[in-house]
């Protein structure tokens, strides 16, 4: 895989070791009785099958056999440890394509795919085999958002950085970190540093993953007991207790989702989707006095998301107020100029609007960043339609 692999090496600085390079250990770190004061288990039953924290991590013994042969091969064993597991992603991931699913590690080797947190988490699962100290790194990069009707997916990126537990400073000096290798999918360089994850944060985002695109998909109980799962390893994380308020609305149980989004307001450092979940859930009840109140904390919150404006616009266009829907969806169109349904959507106002030359450019966009034929083919078919009148 081209430029998967980065190496680190020691800064030499006058500055303390960075400390706590021992292997990390998955353990839960929360009990149920401390997860979502507001979970409600007998709405969802029968309860769907949740992977184990630990079977994340888990290879299979051919797996296993097969990594420990190579990495404990006589021609091997001078180099580091760290630098052995990198070498061997790096052979049995040259044809590692990209996939939406967030898979578990065993799943990932052998598929040969998945995100960039299913690579992580395979790389963590040969570290932890062979002892080599891993650390996870949160990294922000230009926005990618994925738009499913009502549902907004924000992507995240997560980078592992194996950890030279050999490596000894030199008497006379200190280094600011040991070096290491740092595992990342198809890096920008654009990337910028957010902060280390707990191993426990870490694989509560396979949970939240999941949940999300159970919610796409429509599926509320699968959707509900991966938030749970989620919040088992992470209890304050503010986007699982919005993936399980959100799950709450969609089921009705819109008391629980408002005691669920403003649990989360209490706790959450980012608080915005929270916010903006129950706002629209206010409006939908017709407590315009309490949505206005919501509304105004939110006016003074950076919001870098499409979803909201896309929603506006919508509301608009069925309002017949098509020059605000247009203002709507430039605003989203310039925050994630790569989603076709917004570009579908612009082009749509436009000519109701009858600016259909700019209708005909915005279908023209949908169509270069449409990925299935069918979306292509549809709005093909929209722009023929266009040209010939």
């Amino acid at each position: 895989m081209k430029n998967l692999l980065r190496t680190i090496t020691a800064a030499v600085l006058a500055c303390v070791l960075c400390a706590g390079c021992s292997t990390q250990k998955v353990t839960q770190v929360a009990t149920l009785e401390d997860v979502a004061p507001y979970r409600n288990d007998s709405a969802f039953l029968p309860r769907i099958p949740v992977p184990e924290v630990a079977s994340l991590y888990q290879l299979t013994e051919a797996q296993y056999a097969s990594f420990d042969s190579w990495f404990d091969h006589p021609s091997r064993r001078s180099t580091p440890a760290f630098r052995r597991v990198a070498d061997y992603l790096e052979a049995q991931t040259r044809n590692f394509s990209y996939r939406g699913e967030t898979l578990a590690a065993s799943e990932a080797l052998a598929w040969q795919s998945g995100n960039c947190l299913s690579l992580a988490i395979l790389t963590t699962a040969l570290a932890q085999h062979v002892n080599v100290p891993v650390r996870h790194q949160l990294m922000v990069d230009a926005p990618v958002f994925d738009l499913h009707d009502t549902v907004v997916q924000k992507g995240v990126h997560v980078r592992t950085r194996l950890i030279d537990s050999e490596w000894l400073p030199e008497d006379d000096v200190q280094a600011l970190r040991r070096p290491g290798i740092l595992i990342d999918y198809f890096p920008t360089g654009r990337e910028r540093f957010i902060g280390n994850l707990t191993l426990a944060e870490f694989s509560a985002r396979y949970y939240r993953n999941n949940a999300a695109d159970a919610l796409v998909e429509g599926q509320l109980a699968r959707a509900y007991w991966y938030s749970i799962a989620a919040l088992e390893q992470a209890p304050n994380d503010a986007e699982s207790l919005n993936a399980l308020a959100i799950t709450y609305r969609h089921a009705g149980m819109n008391e629980l989702a408002e005691r669920t989004y403003r649990h989360g307001i209490t706790l959450a450092d980012n608080k915005l989707s929270l916010m903006k979940n129950l706002h629209v859930l206010l409006l939908a009840e017709g407590r315009e006095v309490e949505a206005a109140e919501v509304e105004q904390e939110l006016a003074h919150m950076r919001d870098p998301s499409p979803a909201r404006w896309y929603l506006l616009a919508r509301d608009a266009m069925a309002a017949g107020d098509m020059r605000a829907a247009i203002g709507y969806l430039e605003t989203a169109v310039d925050l994630a100029p790569h989603l076709h349904e917004l570009q579908a959507a612009l082009a749509k106002a436009y000519y109701l609007d009858g600016q259909r030359g700019k209708a005909r450019k915005a279908f023209a966009k949908a169509i270069k960043n449409a990925l299935e034929p069918g979306d292509r083919s549809r709005y093909e078919g929209k722009l023929a339609a266009l040209t010939r009148h």
